[in-house]
């Protein structure tokens, strides 16, 4: 009887080990959510910084003369108040601004002299008339020679704003004529984003289109914008179209001129299932996901849309109520035993 007792815990452990030896494996896995959201569809465009050709402003004098010293280069960030260059006023506009001054204080004294002619009744009211018109002609003259600084024979031209020096059209010793342009100076809170889109593309993009840009070299630093001006050829230089983005964010330092950028243009908003990138595999197949279904993996082919750095968004026979295997995914094949937890 004993023998028998021992001859039969012997068979039952050794079938015990032969189920365990042929049990069918299993993977732990890690399951997420399929989500149903808005995802931007967006148009990818590279380009640079600049200086909004709109804001640009001429920088002149209202009189001749004979430029002293240069103090701006281009590129420069000036403040309100820097000094640009010393201008000095032309010997010709100084004589007028001086016969101006003789001439107002000569109609100030043929006033007074009419004035007491008048009280002596040796003068008319018509005549006292014509004296208070001269003195009003006479400081109009002046007042406006004063105002083109016809009256300082030295002048140092300052920044009227806060702005980046773009061009500088004068040099030491130059002698420049009423109104021609000194030098140009752009507010630097004013910037666009110049960036090519490819001519097939171009139908897409609409004026104020949001647009995010970003450095591409710090893709920390990013702005926001809209779509301010689409071009109408293609830019010869880089074969591309140009859309200009007027940049939002004015507090932005650290986009300068001549920085090379990266913009994303959203065309618009597009309901869909995402899953997490993670989830999503691909082969020579095409891309899948898994499915649990009775702790089993399902593999299932899906489309890929649109995307960011979290999510995918997937087209297919998916039951959207049941999760997706995000980790583990790699050690799948179709119909294998899992068993979901914590990796």
């Amino acid at each position: 009887m004993k023998k028998q007792l021992i001859s039969t815990t012997v068979m039952l452990w050794m079938m015990m080990f032969a189920a365990a030896a042929f049990a069918e494996p299993s993977v732990l896995v890690k399951t997420g959510v399929l989500k149903e959201m808005s995802l931007p569809v967006s148009l990818n465009a590279y380009g640079v910084v600049r200086t909004d050709p709109r804001r640009v402003k001429n920088i002149s004098l209202a009189k001749s003369g004979e430029v002293s010293q240069v103090m701006a280069a281009v590129g420069q960030t000036v403040t309100r108040g820097t000094p640009l260059l010393d201008f000095q006023t032309d010997p010709a506009d100084s004589t007028a601004y001086r016969q101006a001054m003789t001439a107002v204080d000569f109609a100030q004294k043929s006033l007074q002299r009419t004035e007491t002619m008048v009280a002596q009744h040796l003068a008319t009211q018509s005549q006292l008339a014509t004296a208070q018109k001269s003195l009003t002609d006479a400081l109009a003259a002046l007042d406006l020679l004063r105002k083109q600084g016809k009256g300082s024979r030295r002048e140092e031209l300052t920044a009227p704003f806060d702005g980046i020096v773009t061009r500088v059209d004068v040099r030491q010793g130059d002698r420049v004529a009423p109104g021609v342009s000194l030098l140009q100076l752009t507010p630097g809170a004013f910037l666009i984003a110049a960036l090519g889109v490819e001519p097939e593309n171009i139908h897409n993009v609409k004026l104020n289109m949001p647009v995010i840009v970003q450095s591409v070299f710090d893709p920390g630093q990013v702005m926001k914008g809209h779509v301010a001006n689409i071009g109408g050829v293609i830019n010869p230089q880089t074969r591309r179209m140009d859309v200009q983005v007027r940049l939002d964010d004015r507090s932005a330092i650290h986009f300068v001129p001549g920085m090379e950028v990266s913009g994303k243009i959203i065309l618009k908003n597009q309901r869909c299932i995402a899953a997490p990138r993670s989830a999503v595999l691909r082969d020579d197949n095409g891309a899948y996901i898994f499915q649990v279904v009775n702790n089993r993996a399902v593999r299932i082919n899906v489309v890929t849309g649109v995307e960011n750095d979290q999510v995918v968004a997937v087209q297919g026979k998916i039951n959207s109520n049941m999760n997706v295997v995000i980790l583990g995914n790699y050690e799948l094949h179709d119909n294998m035993a899992v068993r979901e937890g914590a990796q």
